[in-house]
């Protein structure tokens, strides 16, 4: 599943599901946003079957559009287990070790026409 939007600030998140032990489980959730014209971006990729997660942010670039400074962290956080069902129920906030950025995996708001 992946849902996007935005203006000035465009984020992007993608889901990715298995089916096992009798039930669709998240096991991969991807987000990006920032915003182009204040020169700022993040990215979260988070494997839940592993546990690893690669966090980068992206702060003032140069004239020549290469990044002047950047936080890029891996690390873990096992035992997250989250159904397609409970998806819609439940965020989880997770704090990086060495920077302490907060990542949300948040409830995704499913917009019907």
């Amino acid at each position: 599943m992946m849902v996007y939007g935005g203006s000035s600030w465009r984020w992007g998140i993608i889901d990715k599901y298995r089916f096992q032990d009798g039930d669709f489980y998240l096991i991969g959730y991807t987000k990006d946003w920032g915003n182009p014209f204040k020169e700022i971006q993040e990215n979260v990729d988070f494997n839940l079957s592993t546990g690893k997660i690669i966090f980068k942010k992206v702060y003032d670039y140069d004239q020549e559009g290469k990044p002047r400074k950047t936080e890029n962290e891996t690390f873990f956080k096992k035992g997250v287990k989250i159904t397609l069902q409970s998806r819609q129920e439940i965020s989880i906030k997770i704090v990086t070790p060495k920077y302490g950025n907060n990542i949300h995996v948040k409830k995704v708001i499913q917009y019907r026409r």
